[in-house]
């Protein structure tokens, strides 16, 4: 009998050494506590306990109502929950975590250096085709980065580091992540791979202001829909146009054929430059980049390999009246350099200059 009360006090004592209720470091439901999903009109709440506190479902503060997040707390919106604020929310000295959906978030008041964090996820690369690369830091100045292609930033860029699996980055509220595409196949356009929950930037990086929390998908990667393309300006003035390989051109109706002539990366391009009846070629001159290229025997100019936007220009083509024009000028500059040289011969005949029997 001694024993037994002996081992029942023992349990007791454990028992009572136990902590009951909420004590420092536990997590806590707003549900809970509230007892519905509503916090009710002119119903101010304050969670200040040394707890982390959780919205674990759809949560409503209705109009009239306040929550206040005191100093040291952590609430944390679950992932899928929405919190919708038809009043405010005061975080005071705390800190708000977003990992699901808040509506009216601009009634959130941080006050006395209270902090609200969106959790933007980024899901793992599908393919080993291409690379991505994470800058979490908030901001990015691009005008002190001398990177001079289209492709996406690298590891190699201040502030980028490699993402090769699903992470969630935690950004203050108004902050940016930048986020870069890197392709090992340099036929494939980047931009026209599938990013959805970001917006492109300029120079292959996409950026994505942090205002909820976001998860970034990608899409499926097949080559043969993502090789780049270059849309090349067929230019046109008075008197000529360009026309691509294949393209016809009537020169009765005078009408350009195309502004621009699409062409995939790596293909050859061929074009010829169509003059307009009543003017010339005169000395015509094609450059490619600005560099002159010739044209083969029948009229064709051609661009190897392009891999990259090339830029065409044409100069030399000048109207018939221009041309006779220049004609008569040159004949006339002619005429005038025969007839010096006829006074020039009589000169020299009058005063027999260079006459044999005169240096006898």
């Amino acid at each position: 009998m001694k024993k037994t009360i002996s081992i029942v006090l023992a349990a007791m004592m454990i028992l009572c050494m136990i902590p009951f209720g909420a004590s420092a470091g536990t997590t806590k439901s707003l549900n809970d506590k509230v007892g519905s999903n509503v916090l009710s009109s002119n119903l101010d709440l304050t969670v200040s306990e040394a707890n982390d506190w959780y919205i674990s479902s759809d949560f409503i503060i209705n109009g009239g109502a306040v929550l206040t997040v005191g100093a040291g707390v952590t609430l944390t919106i679950n992932a899928n929950v929405s919190l919708t604020l038809n009043n405010c929310v005061i975080n005071n000295f705390g800190t708000i975590v977003n990992k699901g959906t808040i509506y009216n978030s601009s009634n959130i008041a941080c006050l006395s250096g209270g902090q609200l964090y969106h959790d933007i996820t980024i899901e793992a690369p599908h393919s080993t085709e291409y690379a991505v690369y994470v800058n979490s830091t908030g901001s990015y100045d691009f005008t002190d980065d001398t990177f001079d292609t289209v492709d996406g930033y690298g590891a190699t860029h201040t502030g980028f580091s490699d993402h090769s699996s699903s992470t969630s980055y935690k950004m203050l509220d108004g902050t940016t992540l930048y986020m870069s595409v890197v392709f090992s196949d340099p036929s494939v356009d980047p931009y026209k791979f599938s990013v959805v929950g970001t917006s492109k930037r300029d120079r292959g990086v996409y950026e994505l202001t942090a205002t909820n929390a976001t998860t970034i998908t990608f899409g499926a990667y097949r080559a043969k829909d993502l090789i780049k393309t270059f849309d090349i300006v067929m230019p046109s003035g008075d008197g000529y146009c360009v026309c691509a390989y294949g393209v016809e051109f009537d020169d009765n109706l005078l009408e350009i054929p195309e502004e621009k002539h699409t062409v995939k990366y790596g293909e050859d391009f061929s074009f010829r430059v169509e003059i307009y009846p009543g003017w010339q070629e005169s000395e015509i001159t094609v450059t490619v980049n600005g560099k002159e290229v010739e044209a083969d025997s029948y009229g064709y100019y051609t661009i190897k390999n392009i891999t990259a936007l090339p830029e065409i220009n044409v100069s030399g083509v000048v109207s018939d009246d221009v041309k006779d024009m220049l004609n008569g000028i040159m004949d006339f500059v002619k005429q005038i350099f025969a007839t010096i040289k006829e006074i020039f011969s009589a000169f020299m005949e009058l005063f027999n200059f260079g006459s044999t029997a005169d240096a006898e």
